[in-house]
């Protein structure tokens, strides 16, 4: 393991000058080749093995174990937006707000010190380094105000700039809400489904009522023009010593 002074004492010496990438030149002093040759110092094994570009190597830095979420003493950080489409990514070391270092981008193929970037990743090396604690100048996150933000945001970066760090409860939480809203996916899914099942039902009640109703009318029609003499226009019938006459028009709905 390196020591906090040994870490901000290898960065410095880069400074300046351009980072070679051993077994690979045609990434010569990329901002990439500077985390390999920390990593490369800090023990960490398979140092400049092929991790894919800025814009996902954390990833999978965390995926492999080799690197720890959340800022610490030496962090590492990347924007997916930064460098054509490869993405940047570049470090910083120290107590408090540290010293950032990068290579390739304030200068072209050099490293230099003191520019930072908005990142979308981010994670630590401090595993490798004596006396050095992952999170140990983040506030621990309280549940109401941890609440709060995780409804805001499920990227982790959200967490950092708000002043609090918490990976594990970050994850878990995420990993709760995520299940919550594949269940209510789920579950509108299937009230649509209900609805859907609903309104071909009504509309065949509907439909059938309205069928049987022009049945009925027409055969009301029907009976009554067999009831009365003359074509069914005209009748006279007497009642009672008085003669009444009762004429109609016979209607047929049309269907």
């Amino acid at each position: 393991m390196k020591t906090k002074k040994e870490v901000i004492d290898f960065l410095e010496s880069k400074v300046g000058g351009g980072v070679k990438c051993i077994g690979n030149p045609a990434l010569d002093s990329q901002c990439v080749t500077l985390i390999k040759s920390l990593m490369d110092f800090l023990g960490v094994k398979d140092p400049y093995k092929a991790r894919g570009h800025a814009e996902t190597v954390i990833t999978a830095y965390l995926s492999e174990g080799i690197a720890d979420k959340g800022i610490g003493f030496l962090s590492v950080f990347s924007n997916e937006n930064m460098g054509a489409s490869y993405g940047h990514i570049w470090c910083n070391a120290g107590d408090g707000d540290g010293v950032f270092y990068e290579s390739n981008g304030a200068k072209p193929l050099i490293v230099t010190r003191g520019k930072t970037y908005s990142y979308d990743s981010v994670c630590n090396f401090d595993k490798y380094i004596k006396g050095s604690q992952p999170e140990s100048n983040m506030m621990q996150i309280e549940e109401a105000k941890f609440s709060e933000l995780v409804t805001k945001s499920t990227k982790y970066d959200e967490f950092v700039k708000a002043g609090y760090q918490s990976a594990e409860q970050v994850n878990v939480k995420v990993t709760e809400l995520s299940s919550k809203l594949g269940d209510y996916d789920k579950e509108v899914k299937q009230l649509k489904g209900d609805l859907s099942v609903c309104k071909a039902q009504i509309e065949e009640i509907s439909e059938n009522q309205e069928m049987e109703a022009t049945n009925e009318y027409v055969e009301a029609q029907e009976i009554l023009a067999t009831m009365l003499p003359n074509g069914g226009r005209k009748t006279t019938f007497s009642d009672g010593g008085e003669e009444i006459e009762i004429s109609y028009k016979l209607k047929v709905k049309e269907l």
